[in-house]
C-alpha cells in the first residue's frame, strides 16, 4: 500500500500530529495512514494527566478533552530527591486526570472522523528508507510512503533504527489503580465528604 505519509503508533502524539498536518493541509486526509500495533481501547498504565498545555493544544485543534471523563486537580506536587514543588493554575485547574485507554481510544476516534485512517493491531518490523521514499515492513505486509514519523515511544522501532546504539533512559513511576471512593470529588478534585 501506497500513502504520501505513514505515522507509526497511534498514540497521543501520533494522532494528534495527524490532526496538526490535515488542519494544515485538509488534503492530506486520505493520504495519511496511522499503524498502531494494539487495539482500541489499549491498556495504557502510564500517567494520565493532561497538563494545560495539552488542553491548549487540544482546543486548538477543534477538540474538547472535557468529553473524556476525568477529575480536574488544583494543584500538583512534584517531589524529587527529597526536594518539591507545589504547581497551581490561578482560576483553573492544574492537571486533567483522566485514563489513557478512554483517552486515546477517544482521540482516535476523533482523528477517523477527520477522515483518516487508522490501522490497528500492525506491528512494524523494519523501516528502510531509500531515495524514492520509505518501505515499512510490517506483520501484514509492506506499506511505502514518502514520509514516515515516528510516533512510537522512547523504545519504539524508529528509534531503534535512527539511533540504533543509543540507550534508552527511562523513568520510572508508580501509578495504582483504586477502587472507587464512596465519597465524591469536587470539580477541583479535592476530596469532599
Amino acid at each position: 500500500m501506497e500513502k504520501d505519509i505513514l505515522i507509526i503508533g497511534g498514540g497521543p502524539s501520533g494522532l494528534s500530529s495527524a490532526l496538526h498536518l490535515i488542519k494544515i493541509a485538509p488534503h492530506l486526509s486520505h493520504r495519511i495512514l496511522i499503524l498502531e500495533k494494539m487495539h482500541y481501547p489499549r491498556p495504557k498504565l502510564c500517567a494520565g494527566g493532561l497538563v494545560a498545555d495539552a488542553e491548549i493544544i487540544l482546543q486548538r485543534l477543534g477538540l474538547d478533552v472535557s468529553e473524556v471523563p476525568h477529575v480536574d486537580a488544583s494543584a500538583a506536587h512534584f517531589e524529587f530527591e527529597g526536594r518539591g514543588i507545589k504547581i497551581s493554575v490561578p482560576k483553573s485547574h492544574t492537571i486533567r486526570v483522566i485514563r489513557r485507554n478512554e483517552f486515546d481510544h477517544w482521540l482516535a476516534k476523533k482523528t477517523r472522523e477527520a477522515g483518516i485512517e487508522i490501522r490497528e493491531g500492525v506491528t512494524v518490523k523494519n523501516i528502510i528508507p531509500d531515495k524514492d521514499g520509505v518501505t515499512v515492513e510490517t506483520d501484514q505486509g509492506n506499506f511505502r510512503a514518502q514520509i514516515v514519523v515516528g510516533a512510537d515511544g522512547s523504545n519504539g522501532i524508529t528509534r531503534r533504527i535512527v539511533l540504533p546504539n543509543t540507550p534508552v533512559y527511562t523513568a520510572r513511576v508508580l501509578e495504582v489503580i483504586a477502587p472507587e471512593l464512596p465519597h465524591h470529588y469536587d470539580k477541583r478534585g479535592d476530596l469532599g465528604y
